[in-house]
């Protein structure tokens, strides 16, 4: 049977106007979901509808400005996204790799959603505040949409470019990321060469053309 945490993250998060790629969980899988969650409980946040949406306000309206900035002078959507991490109670003591991939299944769900709008809203969360918000994260950082998206587009290079995060399954997931650059070839590593066979952001973070990936057995 599986354990509360595996659903209760994905139950709270806002419906209206998303489309997640699994009714069971936001992210690739229940591991780190939990990780999440955990965090947020650390930081004296209960798992709920109200205290999950205001907790998403916080991160767009935190994120916008630095996000917006950041890709205005052509940096890469890992960097800033580190950068808007530090500023986020819960978010600090998160792998930078989970905080990329939350990131991103928000972008993918709200395009998902657009796709294929789905009405009427869900009356208890009409105009929910999370998603005016991602909205304007949105339209404050130049994206447009999933098939003129940078930051899916961001996702896509650092999938198929970064592969230098060491995460061991069995441990804490600790991660390191190699400099790289989106917007040109290859990526440099100070310390020492990609390890075959790790689990990568390929894992993680799909491309834009599979978003959709295959739900775990229970």
């Amino acid at each position: 049977m599986p354990t509360p945490y595996k659903r209760k993250l994905r139950a709270a998060l806002p419906k209206s106007g998303m489309k997640y790629h699994s009714e069971k969980k936001l992210m690739h899988n229940h591991r780190r979901e939990k990780r999440v969650t955990d965090s947020l409980k650390a930081a004296g946040y209960q798992i709920t509808h109200a205290a999950i949406t205001s907790v998403l306000v916080d991160l767009f309206r935190k994120a916008a400005p630095i996000v917006a900035e950041a890709h205005a002078q052509g940096e890469a959507l890992w960097d800033s996204l580190s950068r808007v991490q530090t500023e986020i109670d819960w978010a600090r003591n998160l792998p930078e790799a989970i905080f990329f991939e939350l990131v991103v299944r928000f972008v993918e769900a709200r395009y998902e959603w657009e796709k294929n709008p789905t009405y009427p809203y869900y009356a208890y969360e009409l105009y929910n505040p999370a998603v005016v918000e991602l909205v304007k994260f949105l339209a404050s950082i130049g994206d447009h949409g999933a098939n003129n998206s940078w930051v899916l587009t961001d996702a896509v290079f650092f999938n198929e470019l970064a592969r230098g995060l060491d995460v061991d399954e069995d441990e804490d997931e600790d991660t390191m990321m190699m400099d790289y650059n989106p917007h040109g070839s290859g990526f440099s590593d100070e310390n020492e060469d990609p390890i075959v066979g790790d689990p990568i952001v390929g894992d993680i973070v799909p491309p834009l053309a599979q978003m959709t990936i295959q739900e775990e057995e229970l």
